[in-house]
């Protein structure tokens, strides 16, 4: 059995990962940055210049802290100007700084980051080059519902009464999320209703997990949030407890092609 799983979490790991983007963390975990926060209701649509920082290696470092009333999962709509040739945007949660989001890359286009649970913020830009001219407009800011929570599932209780054997599908950054929506049975998710019992009358139960993301059409999406998330680190923890919940017979993960 425990080669089994580990055969399951190795093909699971290659599908998933192999179109993953490279890997990047803010430059400013390498340097100690001084950063004044802002309330958020005196950042709405005013332009903002962001403090930035070269360091020895030329890099830019540029930030913006921002400040709300209270701790829940806050998300922005924002457009950057300025130098922001081949630069990369993260968000930060400054109460806990191993937690970022990014990076976005296409920065001429509005950007509306994904959640981060926390009353303090950092925007932060990058740059191979040194760059000192970036300019944020944060147009709206809202709090993501909350439609997933974490639970510890027991998966010691099978379901005997269920006929039809189960095949788990499990997607990743969007399109692939969006395209087995219809399978999933949590109705906050898929408000259609769960379309995958007896699956065209084939004799099999179809079930789907999948990260969410608060803009279903973003490129560089991010960590997302759920049941599923697209981080490495945690996905043995998230995909154990499903699949033994429902002792699938076939497990299939659909990864992340070009968004052409």
């Amino acid at each position: 059995m425990k080669f089994f799983k580990n055969y399951i979490l190795i093909l699971y790991l290659n599908i998933t990962l192999c179109q993953l983007v490279q890997y990047s963390e803010p430059l400013s975990r390498n340097y100690t940055t001084e950063i004044n926060f802002i309330e958020i209701e005196e950042l709405i649509n005013n332009q903002t210049k962001l403090e930035c920082i070269i360091t020895k290696d030329n890099s830019s470092i540029c930030q913006l802290g921002i400040e709300f009333q209270k701790i829940d999962l806050h998300k922005l709509e924002l457009t950057i100007t300025g130098d922001i040739d081949n630069s990369q945007l993260f968000t930060i949660n400054n109460n806990d700084d191993n937690i970022f989001i990014g990076p976005y890359n296409n920065l001429y286009n509005k950007i509306i980051t994904n959640p981060l649970n926390t009353n303090h913020l950092i925007i932060e830009i990058n740059n191979q080059k040194p760059i000192n001219n970036i300019y944020l407009k944060i147009s709206n800011t809202s709090i993501a519902e909350k439609t997933i929570k974490k639970k510890k599932l027991n998966f010691q209780n099978k379901n005997t009464l269920r006929e039809e054997p189960i095949i788990l599908l499990t997607g990743y950054w969007p399109p692939t999320n969006e395209m087995i929506r219809h399978f999933s049975q949590n109705t906050s998710l898929n408000p259609q209703g769960w379309q995958g019992d007896n699956w065209e009358n084939r004799g099999y139960d179809i079930i789907s997990y999948f990260p969410e993301f608060s803009n279903p059409d973003c490129s560089s999406c991010g960590q997302g949030y759920g049941d599923l998330e697209v981080d490495y680190q945690d996905t043995s923890e998230d995909f154990w407890p499903i699949f033994e919940q429902h002792n699938p017979i076939a497990a299939i993960t659909f990864s992340r092609g070009y968004m052409d």
